[in-house]
């Protein structure tokens, strides 16, 4: 569960990426000497189109994966931060220090919250945790606040990934910290599927493959699938009746 639907999920779009442009260049090479040429280019246009739509709804089930890998991950993580303890008079003097000694000279060196967090101790994190929402709420827009403290967040579970003492908590972390970085990247190609519209265009989703998912090691190992296996599979996706998961997990090898 979490981290491993996430990670699951990039060998997922790196394959319906590499599914896509077999198809899509099989159909802009389609010929048939019975028709015409305007028959043949609207046999043609067909299907593209219907290659393209199957492509959209898987790639938008394997995306609904990942985010749910991420979001579980992400669930995990609240037992294991450091909890603020209004009673801990020593914690309430350390986080005190760590704000005036470190953070605040950090923030005047023009450094941003997640800079901050990334470098700062388990001290500072409280710190940041116990003074930083009031100071973003005073000096930005409710919006823009909200975003920033998730930001935030997000940068301080990553260096507890680093830091935490307790190493069955710090690999939670770490797993939450590589299941945001496999989102990361099915976001980006699932994005590049929805905008394609041709057969060229499956190229630069080829790029954005290679550029967002090779470097985390899980692009597909077996041989891709041919045009005739994946017009095999293409009826029971669009037909309907099948979740999200059942949807991206029909991708075919």
């Amino acid at each position: 569960m979490g981290v491993l639907e996430a990670k699951k999920a990039t060998t997922q779009i790196a394959r319906l990426a590499q599914n896509l442009q077999t198809r899509l260049l099989a159909h802009d090479a389609f010929t048939d000497p019975d028709l015409t040429s305007e028959a043949r280019q609207r046999r043609r246009e067909e299907r593209v189109a219907a290659s393209l739509t199957d492509a959209r709804r898987k790639a938008a089930a394997i995306l609904k994966t990942a985010q749910d890998g991420a979001a579980f991950a992400d669930r995990q993580l609240d037992a294991y931060r450091p909890k603020l303890d209004p009673n801990d008079v020593a914690q309430l003097t350390r986080t005190a220090q760590a704000w005036q000694m470190t953070i605040e000279p950090l923030r005047a060196q023009g450094k941003n919250w997640a800079e901050i967090a990334a470098v700062t101790d388990a001290d500072g994190l409280l710190a940041l945790e116990r003074f930083a929402p009031q100071t973003i709420r005073l000096q930005e827009s409710a919006r823009d606040a909200e975003i920033i403290m998730a930001n935030l967040q997000r940068a301080s579970d990553r260096r507890l990934a680093e830091i935490h003492t307790d190493e069955p908590a710090r690999q939670r972390f770490v797993d939450a910290a590589d299941a945001q970085k496999y989102l990361g990247a099915v976001s980006a190609i699932a994005s590049g599927i929805e905008g394609v519209t041709k057969p060229t265009d499956a190229t630069a989703v080829m790029i954005s493959v290679k550029r967002n998912i090779h470097p985390l090691g899980t692009l597909p190992t077996e041989p891709p699938a041919t045009s005739e296996q994946l017009d095999r599979t293409l009826s029971a996706a669009t037909h309907g009746g099948m979740g999200a998961h059942e949807l991206a997990a029909s991708v075919p090898a």
